[in-house]
């Protein structure tokens, strides 16, 4: 019970540096192992926090202590609430590098590097707020970036082609795939042609845990160089 209040007065203290902060979180991640004394100071801390006394960025350890689920802590964190907060820029690098669940890097690039398929995320921190990032992957249809929303198109052979239109002249379309292929498709075989939606997949948050996805938006809200222009 003693290191239960321990937790609960160390984190009433400012935080005053990036390491005080960790030293703060992997203390309320012990307090789930604490029993009862563990909970009622997790519970404690939540409430600290809907009260504004609680550093932001120790919310989600807290939620997460307190035996809130998934839907709870997103609901949270999309609309701007502080399970954003306090990520590690470095650990969301990783997982846009290489995670294999979301293999972001296939479809976005970053200083040149990556694919073509979704917007360059250069700059992305500039253009976006914390939630605007969070809901770009929670909804990646709510707010498309000009000239990557997903066309679909059906061959008079059958055959159907979806991705994000790179070129198009009278006589044919380049279809960027999402493998990365550009597929010329000319237009006197096409028997169809729709507009999707973004060719991101909507599942993609639910590859990832509340700390993946709070790490990866404190990465994108570090890109804040904008990409080099083109020569």
């Amino acid at each position: 019970r003693r290191l239960a209040a321990e937790v609960v007065a160390l984190c009433a203290d400012e935080v005053p540096d990036t390491d005080s902060l960790r030293e703060r979180q992997s203390a309320i991640d012990l307090l789930p192992r604490l029993g009862v004394p563990g909970r009622d100071a997790a519970a404690a801390l939540v409430a600290s926090y809907d009260a504004g006394r609680l550093d932001p960025r120790l919310s989600l350890e807290a939620a997460e202590a307190a035996g809130a689920d998934r839907t709870r802590i997103l609901a949270l964190a999309a609309r701007g609430g502080g399970p954003l907060a306090g990520g590690d820029a470095d650990r969301g690098c990783e997982v846009f590098l290489g995670k294999t669940a979301v293999e972001c890097l296939r479809c976005h690039a970053v200083a040149g590097k990556g694919g073509m398929v979704g917007p360059a995320l250069d700059g992305v921190g500039l253009r976006h707020d914390r939630a605007g990032l969070l809901e770009s992957i929670l909804d990646p249809g709510a707010r498309l970036a000009d000239g990557y929303r997903t066309t679909v198109v059906v061959t008079d052979e059958g055959r159907s082609v979806a991705g994000i239109v790179r070129a198009e002249t009278a006589d044919e379309l380049v279809i960027l795939t999402g493998t990365g292929l550009e597929e010329r498709v000319p237009k006197d075989a096409i028997a169809d042609r729709a507009e999707g939606a973004s060719a991101m997949p909507s599942d993609l948050a639910a590859r990832l845990s509340p700390r993946e996805l709070r790490d990866l938006v404190e990465w994108l809200a570090a890109l804040r160089t904008p990409p080099a222009a083109e020569p």
